[in-house]
């Protein structure tokens, strides 16, 4: 139910054709479903492919407002998350699933499945070399069956869109957040 409200909004929003950001997206919830079964995380399956459909969304939308495209990106889809009638503790872990994926370094107090998307991406951007305790062949099947082609030049434009648009100061809280950070973005929840 919510991967299809999702995907459905990804596809009516991004520019990109193709299947380069498609694949990123199912990558994502790959490698995320993978770590929470390896680290006895529990994962919502449904949960996990709606938010990596949409977690680059606010690179791709433009809203007042909101700086920092992962902000952009939440206040893009809350009235869809809205309709989604999730109880608060669910709503906390989609909020950080957006607001934190691109974190480099652990976040203090992030819930433990926003932190499997976080160490998603960094599977993804690493091309694997960062693995977070999955193996090498199950994490180059994965790059095998969805392809990265022509995800760079996507990666690249997402770079320009953040430095130029949203401007160099946005970046270091997306990348290197703050416990404020997180006190913040807890405090938008609901």
């Amino acid at each position: 139910m919510y991967q299809e409200q999702a995907e459905r909004l990804y596809r009516n929003t991004t520019p990109y054709g193709g299947v380069a950001l498609d694949n990123h997206c199912i990558r994502l919830a790959e490698f995320a479903l993978a770590l929470g079964r390896h680290n006895r995380v529990p994962l919502e399956e449904d949960l996990v492919r709606a938010v990596c459909w949409v977690h680059d969304i606010g690179l791709m939308v433009k809203l007042g407002g909101e700086p920092a495209y992962p902000h952009r990106g939440l206040s893009f889809i809350s009235s869809m998350i809205d309709d989604w009638g999730l109880s608060p503790e669910r709503r906390r872990v989609v909020e950080e699933m957006m607001l934190f994926n691109h974190a480099l370094l652990p976040v203090a107090g992030l819930t433990p499945q926003a932190e499997m998307l976080r160490r998603s991406v960094q599977v993804e951007h690493s091309l694997g070399l960062r693995r977070h305790g999955l193996g090498a062949p199950a994490v180059r099947g994965m790059f095998a069956r969805w392809p990265r082609a022509g995800l760079t030049r996507i990666l690249v434009d997402f770079a320009r869109i953040t430095l130029m648009e949203d401007g160099p100061r946005q970046l270091l809280p997306i990348f290197f957040p703050s416990d404020r950070s997180l006190a913040m973005a807890r405090g938008r929840q609901v």
